[in-house]
């Protein structure tokens, strides 16, 4: 692979930030961008198996570091690449709920209402 200038590393970089940003802010979009939004953290999941990493961290060839183990090293300097990947999929399913729960007006009340609903069902 042809190594890439720093601009060109630089660029890459914080296009990677830009995503994530979108990403972890999808539950806070409007409800008619909601009904996209639910489906990127499988997306983005599925371009990981896909491509064995994320391609932007391969792009920028990151010396075997993935791009979110770089910033987690800066808050939890021992963390390993294991709990790295447990933390990317926890984040990735806390945004999916999140923005389930936003897309369909989930609040403690309705929550509270669902749940008697299902207990009703079982009781018939």
């Amino acid at each position: 692979m042809k190594y890439m200038n720093s601009f060109q590393y630089n660029m890459c970089y914080y296009f990677h930030i830009l995503i994530c940003f979108l990403v972890i802010t999808i539950p806070f979009w409007k409800k008619c961008y909601l009904k996209i939004g639910i489906f990127v953290p499988f997306l983005i999941s599925l371009i990981w198996i896909v491509f064995d990493d994320c391609p932007l961290s391969k792009l920028h060839n990151m010396n075997n570091n993935t791009f979110t183990l770089s910033i987690y090293k800066n808050i939890i300097p021992n963390i390993t690449e294991k709990q790295n990947n447990h933390m990317n999929t926890s984040i990735l399913l806390a945004i999916t709920l999140l923005t389930f729960f936003a897309l369909f007006n989930f609040n403690c009340k309705n929550l509270n209402l669902f749940i008697e609903k299902i207990e009703n069902t079982k009781q018939l």
